[in-house]
């Protein structure tokens, strides 16, 4: 493996990634964002090209653009740190992973965390 190949893989995200991204700060917020959904495995549609061709001749029903939103990362992101707990209980098994920020007006980001780990089996990345 080259160095550059090692550089770009360190920039993405298992396919289908599934992010709530949680910052009060709204530009941090679309920054995150935005960072998120660059990090997909363009890689991945190189090595499976083959493999959609044919799944499109079968079934008609795959292409480029379907593989497209599965191996972008879904993100959701949210303001409130309540809010990101209200979609996290509403929705246990749509989301993978939780970014957030550790300094929030609502609740404090070590709560969120804490409160992810005793209800859900997810793991969280704080920022400050």
């Amino acid at each position: 493996m080259t160095v550059e190949e090692r550089m770009a893989s360190r920039d993405q995200f298992p396919v289908g990634m599934r992010v709530l991204a949680v910052d009060d700060d709204p530009i941090c917020l679309r920054l995150l964002e935005a960072l998120l959904r660059r990090c997909h495995p363009l890689y991945y549609l190189e090595e499976e090209k083959l493999n959609l061709v044919s799944l499109r001749t079968r079934s008609g029903a795959y292409g480029i653009m379907g593989c497209l939103s599965v191996c972008v990362p879904s993100v959701t992101t949210t303001d409130k740190a309540i809010t990101a707990l209200k979609l996290l209980r509403e929705n246990k098994d749509k989301f993978d992973l939780v970014i957030s920020d550790v300094h929030m007006p609502d609740m404090d980001g070590f709560k969120l965390l804490e409160l992810v780990g005793l209800e859900m089996d997810l793991p969280v990345i704080s920022k400050s």
